[in-house]
């Protein structure tokens, strides 16, 4: 899959949740996500995996771990604002605390990876009502400062 800097966040995530549903999400040919750094790792087997004890990462243990770090990586590399304004921390606990929620509800691999878009939809949408209302913001400055502008002509 292409990394997806020139597509729009909604059609991005549009096309990804089709390949949920459509059951095309691609395994990766390595092991599961070591995101230690970014505080979170997708495994299969936790036991293989080297947790630090002063900052212990989010630990997504499970069967679809291969599935889940494409997902997470599709979702860094598509929605790179949202990323970059969270920083990526931020963003992976964010889609680690909603895959753990799908996990522990007992959900397949189509659910998890639903859910986890659901949440990086949520990030996207908050991104963009931060953005319109910056905008907003800067418009309304711009304004006062016409309106002083007129008073003193």
């Amino acid at each position: 899959m292409p990394k997806y800097d020139k597509i729009h966040p909604v059609d991005f995530l549009r096309e990804l949740t089709g390949k949920v549903m459509e059951g095309r999400l691609p395994v990766l040919s390595w092991g599961g996500m070591l995101l230690n750094q970014d505080g979170v790792i997708i495994t299969d087997d936790v036991e293989n995996e080297y947790i630090s004890a002063d900052n212990p990462p989010k630990v997504i243990e499970t069967e679809y771990a291969q599935e889940l770090s494409w997902l997470f990586m599709q979702l860094r590399d598509g929605l790179p604002d949202v990323v970059l304004n969270l920083r990526r921390s931020v963003f992976f606990s964010f889609l680690a605390d909603a895959a753990l929620r799908c996990i522990a509800r007992g959900c397949d691999l189509t659910g998890i990876a639903l859910g986890v878009i659901g949440e990086a939809t949520l990030l996207e949408a908050q991104d963009l009502r931060d953005k319109a209302q910056a905008i907003k913001d800067e418009l309304l400055a711009s304004a006062g400062s016409l309106q002083d502008l007129a008073e003193k002509i």
